[in-house]
């Protein structure tokens, strides 16, 4: 469980695989996303920085790619750790990217605001 259930009124979640990892996020309170083991379902990491996912997040085997809505971040399956992240945005609509990421070789795709962008991973 991720916070305590009566405080979820409203809360939007998603689930996403990666690897041997299993991503959890909540809207519910602050926010927050979860990363659990895959095979034992132990928690390996918790970050409550920029709160839960506007979208699905997409994981490939080592990172994670969360659009928290104020920031769009990239975090490292194993440790949780960032490992870039747009600046953070107190505009409306806050960040510039906006959806779940299409994964394709060196790539990320993402739709915005302004229209489509092709990050590096």
């Amino acid at each position: 469980m991720v916070h305590d259930p009566s405080k979820s009124l409203g809360d939007q979640r998603w689930a996403a695989v990666g690897g041997d990892v299993v991503l959890v996020t909540s809207q519910a309170l602050a926010g927050m996303i979860v990363a659990y083991d895959a095979v034992t379902g132990t928690e390996r990491w918790r970050r409550t920085e920029w709160g839960g996912s506007l979208f699905v997040p997409v994981l490939d085997s080592t990172v994670a790619y969360v659009d928290h809505g104020w920031v769009y971040a990239s975090y490292d399956l194993a440790t949780g750790a960032t490992r870039w992240q747009t600046p953070l945005s107190f505009s409306d609509p806050a960040t510039v990217y906006k959806a779940e990421p299409i994964i394709a070789g060196d790539r990320i795709y993402v739709a915005a605001r302004d229209g489509a962008y092709a990050l590096r991973r």
